[in-house]
């Protein structure tokens, strides 16, 4: 047996950018064939450097896509150098929660 690399997943780290007055809108799209099972969620925390959690924006799901769109009344309260977590929850029994994108904010203006 080869030796593993790795055990668990491995989520990738990205910038969340935010522009000043403009809404956050980011649509997800599975590869080709995927489905998000019935009862799934995707949902992006936001946290300050405490860990504190200043946002929690839900995504709405098609059968392949997670469509963010957060007002820029929302989006605007959130300071740069915030961190982000993006977590996919698939309804099995008891939930499983992916951590699939995380990193930090960067504001325009």
């Amino acid at each position: 047996m080869a030796a593993a690399k790795q055990l668990g997943h491995d989520p990738t780290n990205l910038t969340l950018v935010l522009s000043k007055g403009a809404d956050f809108v980011h649509t997800l799209t599975l590869p080709e064939g995927s489905a998000f099972p019935a009862g799934s969620s995707v949902r992006i925390v936001v946290v300050d450097n405490g860990e504190n959690e200043i946002a929690n924006w839900q995504a709405v799901l098609t059968e392949s896509e997670a469509r963010f769109v957060v007002q820029a009344e929302l989006a605007d309260t959130v300071p740069a150098g915030a961190k982000y977590r993006l977590y996919v929850s698939y309804p099995t029994t008891p939930s499983t929660e992916y951590l699939w994108f995380f990193g930090a904010v960067r504001r325009k203006q």
